[in-house]
């Protein structure tokens, strides 16, 4: 039985990859330093079904998530590309965010600050029912924080798109928020007017 009809491929970012298999997908996150680079690997594996063995439990992640926190501004666009905001439970802090339908589910409180001070409150991330955590994977970013979570169980994603040589190599970084909820077809009719546009502008 295969879970994945829809698949994307990663053709600008250098920054993560994504192999299918039959009931669940290989993330891979690339941090490149210098000639070194270093590989977190995550198994994202649909709900319900056997996970495979050689992960262990904080590299496993049930998929489509259900509850996500994210502490970059750069994710929200990604969600409400994907029609997903629903999914998003928790911001790092509502002063930076432009997007006005963000800022309101802020204010309902369907969306928690989690560093509203500027730190990462750890001990909110996990009473909140967050499955999982996407980070910003500068190097020495909060990691203290990071290590505390994956200690708790909730895994942390390191967005790295920062590392981007262009712009559609960090724009790409939408499909990793995509395989997370399964929305593969959505992000690749995205992607590619995304990729028109830009042809556009460069061409």
């Amino acid at each position: 039985h295969n879970y994945f009809s829809d698949r994307v491929s990663i053709d600008h970012a250098i920054g993560f990859d994504v192999v299918y298999h039959s009931n669940w997908k290989e993330l891979m996150l690339f941090r490149h330093y210098n000639d070194y680079v270093d590989t977190v690997r995550f198994a994202l594996v649909q709900r319900g079904t056997p996970k495979p063995d050689d992960f262990s439990d904080i590299r496993t992640i049930q998929i489509p998530v259900e509850q996500v926190g994210s502490l970059s501004t750069t994710h929200l666009g990604m969600f409400e590309l994907l029609d997903a905001l629903d999914v998003l439970k928790g911001v790092e802090t509502a002063t930076y965010i432009s997007s006005e339908k963000v800022r309101a589910m802020v204010d309902e409180q369907r969306i928690i600050e989690l560093a509203p001070a500027g730190m990462l409150n750890t001990e909110l991330v996990l009473s909140t029912g967050i499955e999982l955590l996407l980070g910003v994977g500068y190097p020495n970013s909060q990691n203290d924080s990071y290590q505390e979570l994956e200690n708790a169980g909730v895994p942390v994603l390191l967005n790295a798109d920062w590392q981007e040589i262009d712009l559609l190599g960090r724009a790409e970084w939408v499909k990793m928020v995509a395989v997370l909820l399964n929305k593969e077809k959505e992000v690749n009719e995205a992607f590619s007017k995304i990729e028109r546009s830009e042809e556009r502008r460069v061409g």
